[in-house]
């Protein structure tokens, strides 16, 4: 498998906030798909994101969770791949996060609102 390219992904240390975030995290969600999937498969997820859960990409970031159903529904059990991607790839934008998980389980909506509220507090 090729290296994930992260060159591109914006770090952000200071000033930052809940919109911020919501930036941040959709620009992460589509530089995760292009480098994954491709320019081209982005607009088909979106589009199934907003018919089946009437999910704009605008709304995600206030919708985590809808985002996560989708994502499983569309990848299956590779979902688990593009979420811990772009876990790694929002680690690299905001380097001073550090996520301590509260169970043993790894949880992306755990990690999103952890870091939501890291940069709230920035």
């Amino acid at each position: 498998m090729d290296q994930i390219q992260t060159e591109n992904i914006p770090i952000i240390e200071t000033n930052y906030k809940s919109s911020e975030f919501d930036t941040l995290f959709l620009e992460t969600i589509d530089y995760t798909f292009s480098t994954l999937l491709g320019n081209d498969a982005k607009p088909i997820i979106f589009s199934f994101l907003d018919k089946k859960y009437k999910l704009s990409k605008k709304d995600i970031p206030g919708r985590i969770s809808d985002f996560v159903n989708g994502v499983e529904q569309i990848f299956g059990t590779s979902a688990t791949l593009l979420e811990l991607v772009v876990m790694k790839n929002l680690k690299k934008s905001v380097p001073s996060f550090n996520y301590s998980a509260k169970s043993p389980d790894l949880s992306f909506e755990g990690y999103a609102d952890s870091l939501r509220k890291h940069i709230e507090n920035l």
